[in-house]
């Protein structure tokens, strides 16, 4: 059975199975709503501040055919990474390690060939897996050869501060 609130749930809340699409979505607007009425407390949060955990990603070593280099992983990129990792901690909130990755970019500047590895004890070994699949569809500049590269990323969680 899988988590989360599906059609038949919200049918059930409201005891008509055949709106069951009608009042998914009033529940979902409700949701979405209480926020923003007037004199509500509930606040707007992310799932990072659900968690009460900020997910971190900090680059820790780049290699480009050996030689260390400067990261070639824009904002955008590290962001995308970000979400792999987000999505990992909301089924465990405290998995936390290093994921390494290596990928081949070829002539025409598209990735060949991507691997994320992390050690299987960590439980990352699917942040990994969503991360070499966020590589492969990097577009780098033209090169004269295939260029292999490696990036050690450092994953942890820090307390979000109490806004209040």
């Amino acid at each position: 059975m899988g988590e989360g609130i599906t059609a038949t749930h919200a049918a059930r809340w409201t005891g008509n199975r055949r709106c069951g699409r009608a009042a998914w979505l009033a529940l979902l607007l409700a949701l979405l709503l209480a926020p923003l009425l007037p004199g509500s407390t509930a606040r707007a949060q992310d799932s990072t501040a659900i968690l009460g955990r900020r997910p971190q990603l900090a680059v820790a070593r780049v290699r480009v055919d050996g030689v260390p280099a400067e990261s070639p992983l824009d904002r955008h990129q590290q962001r995308r990474l970000r979400l792999c990792y987000e999505h990992a901690l909301h089924r465990n909130a405290h998995v936390a390690g290093t994921v390494r990755l290596n990928w081949v970019v070829g002539t025409d500047g598209t990735v060949t060939e991507s691997t994320g590895r992390a050690d299987a004890s960590s439980g990352l070994t699917v942040v990994a897996a969503c991360m070499a699949r966020v590589v492969q569809w990097r577009r780098f500049a033209s090169r004269a050869r295939p260029v292999r590269a490696e990036v050690r990323l450092d994953l942890s969680t820090s307390a979000v501060p109490d806004p209040g």
